[in-house]
């Protein structure tokens, strides 16, 4: 599904981007229904076909609506105030996959947010790794970060223990080590074939120091209210773009219409509020 926002700042430099994106409409909630169906989409995949249910302790048989209403509740996490809100996460993690498939045609072979451990808490490790063809394959390493900081760049981009700064200067730092290993797991877990094959690629690439062969691109998506938006966000990325070499750097601030936790609670509850997707 797109993504309901449209570029509107660009600050591109050379093969660095630095881009500015706004919801398509936002008078009212309308744009947050893709993302909430999306999102359900995502998190009650199932690859075996879904049917009606008769359990074993009894006589009556499950319609496929019951199966689907226990398959959501079981999917959906619950949503808590503040920062470590996972569902607050969710909502940037997923702005990333939407922006990016949208915006470069990125593929993803396994999408974390579908394939945590556990329904209530964050997984760990890179927030999204993408791969791209083109004149060289692409490797795209994503970080998502929300902040309704009033402080530009905010602190989540180059100051808190694990800022974005921090978090890919350790990716290039490790690659044919730590982060050709998350390439691997993201290839083994991956059920497109032709992907898998591309992410493999990829990591040989790494742990063979074949740099020649693949583009390295340090991808961050951060979720900002418009209101305290300004072109200082983008912080070292764009004042010293040359801490992240060898890689590219693609850094996307998604502007919302309110304060961070307003969207995701409004978000959520047009996500509980929905129509069932069909299965």
């Amino acid at each position: 599904m797109t993504a309901p926002f449209v570029q509107t700042d660009n600050f591109d430099s050379d093969a660095h981007h630095f881009r500015v994106y706004e919801p398509v409409v936002q008078e009212d909630v309308e744009w947050l229904y893709p993302i909430a169906e999306e999102y359900i989409k995502l998190l009650t995949h199932h690859e075996a076909p879904l049917t009606m249910l008769k359990p074993v302790t009894s006589e009556a048989v499950m319609d496929l609506l019951t199966v689907q209403k226990y398959m959501r509740k079981a999917s959906i996490p619950s949503y808590k105030k503040g920062n470590f809100n996972v569902v607050r996460s969710d909502f940037g993690e997923l702005l990333c996959y939407m922006l990016l498939e949208k915006e470069y045609k990125t593929l993803f072979g396994v999408k974390s947010i579908f394939s945590r451990e556990l329904r209530d808490a964050a997984g760990r490790g890179i927030d999204a790794i993408g791969i791209e063809m083109g004149d060289v394959l692409t490797l795209v390493l994503c970080e998502v970060k929300v902040s309704d900081e009033k402080p530009s760049p905010p602190r989540v981009v180059d100051y808190n223990e694990d800022c974005l700064s921090k978090q890919h200067r350790y990716h290039l730092a490790h690659l044919a080590e730590a982060t050709k290993d998350k390439i691997w797991r993201a290839a083994l877990r991956t059920r497109d074939e032709d992907v898998a094959e591309l992410l493999m690629a990829a990591a040989i690439y790494l742990e063979e120091q074949e740099l020649d062969k693949l583009r390295i691109v340090v991808c961050n998506v951060l979720i900002r209210p418009k209101s305290k938006y300004t072109k200082a966000d983008f912080g070292s990325f764009r004042t010293q773009p040359v801490q992240y070499d060898p890689a590219d750097i693609r850094f996307l601030i998604a502007c919302v219409p309110d304060n961070v936790d307003v969207i995701i609670k409004e978000w959520y509850d047009v996500i509980q509020n929905i129509d069932e997707v069909s299965a």
